[in-house]
């Protein structure tokens, strides 16, 4: 898709803004981005997030946590913490303990959803249920909320039976 300023360039950004439920989206080359001001700004970036709800600090990181750095790339998880960037697939897994936690408080989720699709979503739509009422059920046993657990357990069955028959 060409840029719809220049018209010339390959666009790389798209900017969406959303103002009273309409949303406006365009799309522009590295260029044109930069000249009209809608390049990512770091207050988009995780530790933009983290600052504007007063998170910047990490739960259970220390400095000697915070000095630790990637075998790939060298990035350091205060780099990471900092700047609100990864520098290689690799520090997912060098640091994903430690960021899991900060994930799930920024965006509510650890696990990306995304969509599903309306033909045959019901499948991936059980699933995902499935793998949510699984999650509560173990957050309601380690907190001894065994009515709760039983509840969650019955919807589990159910799910699971729905699946089986279909």
């Amino acid at each position: 898709m060409l840029c719809q300023i220049c018209k010339v360039k390959e666009a790389t950004v798209r900017y969406t803004e959303i103002i009273n439920n309409s949303i406006t989206e365009i799309h522009l080359c590295e260029n044109c981005a930069q000249l009209e001001d809608k390049t990512i700004s770091e207050d988009f970036a995780l530790h933009g997030l983290l600052a504007a709800h007063d998170q910047v600090e990490a739960p259970g990181v220390t400095e000697a946590d915070a000095a630790q750095q990637c075998s790939s790339c060298g990035t350091s998880l205060g780099d990471i913490l900092s700047h609100g960037r990864l520098g290689c697939a690799e520090c997912y897994t060098m640091f994903g303990e430690k960021l899991a936690t900060l994930i799930e408080r920024v965006h509510g989720s650890s696990q990306h959803v995304g969509k599903i699709p309306r033909v045959n979503g019901d499948g991936l739509r059980a699933r995902s249920e499935l793998l949510r009422y699984r999650s509560q059920l173990r957050k309601a046993i380690e907190v001894e909320n065994y009515e709760e657990a039983a509840r969650l357990r019955d919807l589990i069955r159910e799910i699971e039976q729905g699946m089986v028959e279909s």
